[in-house]
């Protein structure tokens, strides 16, 4: 529907300058081609896209990763609460206008489409007494397909004499040599699609008096102008089908004044640049813009091992539960011995520190996950001076799928020094979502979780609940902060910060309102681009946003709505937003108090 109202703006403009400026002059020729270029592009335009490059420099990858504090205590962690779904019996819904209107166009398409065969269907019916006389067929006939014309067909009246039959001969001999019948084809196969658009039925229109106008002049150039007009006053007929030309089609007004007209002057075909403007303006209003964003790492820095605190590489270890994932996220000393795989019929999972990554042990995790049909693949190999890796790309390969995610490369100088501080590398490796794998460089303390991939934000698996820590997910083409009430703390949000501010971004809390010593009751949350110079500002009641979830057999479930500052990456635009979704649908069914409604209550 869009294309069809954008080309119909298009086709209305280039046929308002033909009447307006070119319809007068007596360059038939120059019209038709203008018409039928004006057809094409008003068609074409709205289907031509234009395509932008806006690059992006990332972060070169061997780069020293923003350092978090050092690792905090296990949080206790809570069970996850599922609320089961609602159902609702469907109602069927009446027809939108939109889908009115569609199908009143595909009607008008259908009606149009059987009316164009048709009439393709009485001109071969017609055409049966036709002879072969040279590169023509001549049609012996009577009646409205009289004296007129279709490609190589001309249609002769029975009861024309001799000079009349060789001067319409001559005429329609015309028509077919310039392949005008093909114009009008054109037109009505046109119409089929245009056929709500009355500047289309325009458009034939004129094309036919063109081609008259055309042939006309051709034909004074032999004959004398007098007896042709007088001529044409004889046999004047009644309207022909779409696509025949009629030698002397009413009314004959215009044709007979065209005979006698003074030719225009040749410097008016400058008037024909004129559609120069218009095509500039259709394209740029028109046309489709799509913006192509190039992700550009910024130049690599030397391979230089970075000191860190000697940690051991630790055996792999297999599991088939989950249990051991618990706690892993906060950072704990635990970390340092992470070398978990993880096997369950959903799928597989491997945690491992970065001072344990060997391409010993990446061999014997594909071993023991061969039979899911998934692998680890390692790319983009390179070494310290002592044999040590000092980049990895790692990707996973679906033998199932015939898929390879994009390589994640990774510095493991700088990571291995955070892996002594607890960071990590996830693998996720489904057997159902087989779209959803990925591999995740993780690091953070018990508040502050930081999760970076080169995929994009909607295709990363980041785990977020109310116990575990704040998260950052840096993505190719997003930052995310990702916050419940009690973690947006002035000792957390300034760790967050110190990466945003090395993409020219700065996060900061003003207007602060304290209970007790550590947690806010209100705050103002400012996200400011450093290189624009916009700032973007929500105040927020964040006891609004505290809230408990009751049961009728178990005690208040804490139930926060969860708090997100989102940038893209490309286009720096900046979000800041709560989202109460999941808080609202939950409302629907059990009783959902916030801190503000209970000391309200009290």
């Amino acid at each position: 529907m869009d294309y069809l109202l954008k080309a119909s703006a298009c086709l209305v403009g280039f046929y308002g300058l033909y009447y307006l400026l070119l319809r007068p002059l007596t360059f038939h020729t120059w019209n038709r081609y203008y018409l039928l270029a004006a057809l094409g592009l008003g068609l074409f335009i709205p289907l031509t896209t234009f395509e932008s490059t806006q690059t992006v420099v990332l972060p070169p990858k061997s780069a020293p990763l923003p350092e978090v504090s050092s690792i905090g205590t296990l949080s206790p962690a809570e069970t996850a609460l599922k609320v089961p779904s609602s159902t609702s019996e469907k109602v069927p819904e009446a027809l939108s206008w939109l889908e009115i209107l569609s199908l009143m166009y595909l009607l008008g398409v259908l009606g149009m489409a059987l009316r164009l065969l048709f009439s393709l269907w009485k001109v071969a019916y017609s055409s049966r007494q036709a002879q072969k006389a040279g590169t023509y067929w001549l049609v012996p006939t009577a009646g409205r397909l009289a004296n007129s014309s279709f490609f190589h067909f001309i249609f002769l009246d029975k009861s024309l004499s001799g000079t009349e039959r060789q001067w319409v001969l001559q005429h329609e001999q015309y028509h077919a040599k310039r392949r005008h019948s093909l114009d009008l084809l054109v037109l009505e196969v046109i119409k089929v699609v245009f056929w709500f658009n009355p500047v289309v039925w325009l458009y034939q229109k004129s094309l036919r008096d063109l081609h008259e106008y055309e042939v006309d002049a051709l034909m004074i150039q032999q004959y004398d102008r007098q007896q042709y007009a007088h001529l044409l006053l004889n046999l004047a007929l009644d309207k022909t089908p779409f696509s025949v030309h009629a030698f002397s089609q009413k009314p004959l007004t215009n044709r007979i004044y065209h005979l006698f007209k003074k030719p225009s002057p040749i410097m008016k075909k400058l008037l024909y640049f004129l559609a120069l403007p218009l095509v500039a303006g259709g394209v740029l209003a028109f046309a489709q813009q799509r913006v192509k964003v190039e992700y550009q790492a910024a130049a690599p820095q030397p391979d230089v091992a970075v000191e860190a605190p000697k940690v051991p590489a630790y055996p792999l270890k297999v599991y088939n539960t989950n249990t051991n994932w618990r706690g892993i996220w906060s950072f704990t000393a635990k970390n340092l011995e992470l070398n978990n795989l993880t096997i369950l019929p959903a799928g597989a999972n491997y945690n491992v520190n970065p001072n344990s990554l060997t391409l010993a042990s990446i061999e014997e995790v594909n071993r023991k996950i061969k039979h899911t049909g998934v692998e680890i693949v390692v790319s983009d190999l390179a070494y310290n001076a002592d044999g040590s890796t000092s980049q990895i790309g790692l990707s996973i390969r679906d033998h199932r799928i015939k898929k390879t995610t994009p390589p994640e490369v990774i510095p493991m100088n700088e990571a291995r020094a955070l892996g002594a501080k607890g960071a990590f590398i996830n693998f996720d490796m489904f057997a159902v979502s087989r779209q959803k794998h990925g591999v995740y460089f993780e690091q953070g303390d018990s508040e502050l979780e930081v999760v970076s991939s080169s995929r994009k934000l909607d295709e990363m698996q980041v785990p977020f609940k109310l116990n575990t820590p704040s998260v950052l997910a840096i993505s190719q083409d997003y930052f995310q902060y990702r916050a419940n009430p009690d973690q947006i703390r002035e000792t957390i949000v300034p760790r967050a910060n110190a990466f945003l501010e090395k993409e020219g971004f700065r996060l900061d809390l003003q207007k602060v309102q304290k209970q007790g010593d550590s947690l806010l009751v209100s705050c103002e949350v400012v996200v400011e681009d450093l290189q624009k110079g916009t700032l973007v500002r929500k105040a927020i009641q964040l006891d609004d946003h505290r809230k408990y979830l009751y049961f009728s057999k178990t005690g208040p479930v804490r139930w926060d709505d969860t708090f997100y500052v989102k940038i893209n990456r490309a286009t720096r635009d900046i979000q800041v937003l709560v989202d109460e979704q999941h808080t609202a649908s939950t409302a629907k069914k059990f009783k959902v108090r916030s801190f503000s409604q209970l000391k309200n209550e009290k």
